[in-house]
């Protein structure tokens, strides 16, 4: 079984943001959505096509992906950096919280 996203509701639109960038009107409201949104959607696409069946991941496997060490994680999520749910005693780590992660770091 594959999973699958819906970005059927990410709405960018390209006529607003051309406006509000050569015309700029105090009625025109310009978008909120920038790049990082489109890097977002690309990473969680590649995330789901190399784990097609995984939803959360432990701290491990989110080290392996951040290029850090277990105990690196392990100690972001006990200070709230990095958000997991707990299943057990073993933190995990959800795709899309992942994906934040590879796109905007950790500070």
């Amino acid at each position: 079984m594959r999973q699958r996203i819906d970005f059927s509701n990410y709405k960018y639109e390209k006529e607003i943001h051309e406006k509000s960038i050569s015309s700029p009107s105090t009625d025109i409201i310009p978008p909120t959505i920038d790049i990082t949104d489109d890097i977002y959607k690309l990473t969680i696409n590649i995330i789901v096509h190399n784990h097609p069946d995984k939803i959360s991941f432990t701290i491990e496997e989110v080290a392996k992906y951040i290029h850090k060490s277990k105990e690196f994680v392990r100690r972001r999520i006990k200070s709230g950096l990095i958000q997991a749910t707990y299943f057990g005693d073993g933190p995990m780590v959800h795709i899309s919280e992942l994906a934040r992660l590879l796109t905007k770091g950790i500070k």
